[in-house]
Order: C-alpha cells, then sequence, then structure tokens
C-alpha cells in the first residue's frame, strides 16, 4: 500500500483520531504505522474529536496561530502554567483573564479518560 501527500497542517492528537479511525473503516485494514498512530491518539486523546473542529475555531478565535490552537487542543492544559508553556510561537502577551477562559472553554470539550 503506498501514500500520497496531499497536503499538510497542523493537526491536534483528537483529529488524527478521528481522521485515522474513519480511514481504518473505510478500508478495513492499515499499514502498521497506522495502525500504531492510531493506538497513540487512541491513549493520549483528551479532547472529543467529534468536536475538535469547533475547538480550534474557537482557539482561533482567540488569536492564536494554527500551530498554538493544534497544541493547546493536543494537550489540554488545565491550569494557566501549562497554558502559557504552549505559547511559545505567538508573539502576544496574553492576560491572566484571557487565559482563564480558554481553560474554561477547554473544560467542555475534555472527555473521561480511562
Amino acid at each position: 500500500m503506498s501514500f500520497e501527500i496531499k497536503n499538510t497542517r497542523e493537526a491536534p492528537i483528537p483529529l488524527v483520531k478521528k481522521i485515522l479511525s474513519k480511514r481504518l473503516e473505510e478500508d478495513g485494514e492499515a499499514p502498521e504505522v497506522i495502525i500504531r498512530t492510531l493506538n497513540y491518539a487512541e491513549k493520549f486523546t483528551k479532547c472529543d474529536e467529534n468536536r475538535i473542529e469547533e475547538l480550534l475555531s474557537k482557539l482561533r478565535e482567540f488569536g492564536f496561530s494554527e500551530i498554538t490552537s493544534s497544541m493547546i487542543a493536543s494537550i489540554c492544559p488545565t491550569t494557566i502554567e501549562e497554558l502559557r508553556v504552549l505559547l511559545i510561537f505567538e508573539s502576544k502577551t496574553w492576560e491572566k483573564e484571557e487565559l482563564e477562559k480558554v481553560l474554561e472553554i477547554l473544560k467542555e470539550y475534555l472527555v473521561e479518560q480511562d
């Protein structure tokens, strides 16, 4: 089985899980690398993959870049300190109140961990 790269973009873990799950469902089989990547995504997904595009949109409304939005959606920080670490690619300095709003939004998208 061969693959062709059609485009690239930043993809948070929940989106990877959604894409690979759909691919496996459609094809019925997949190369080992796809299965391992899907297993990783299933293990580490913290946000609802069915609502990930909605979350990314809300994060972009705050002014975060695509890469920062993807990192936030992948890691789902729970404290301001954890969130600040992910802002390395941003030129803006965020106020504490703004970051608290981001954390509140993230809570809406968290899923129960096994």
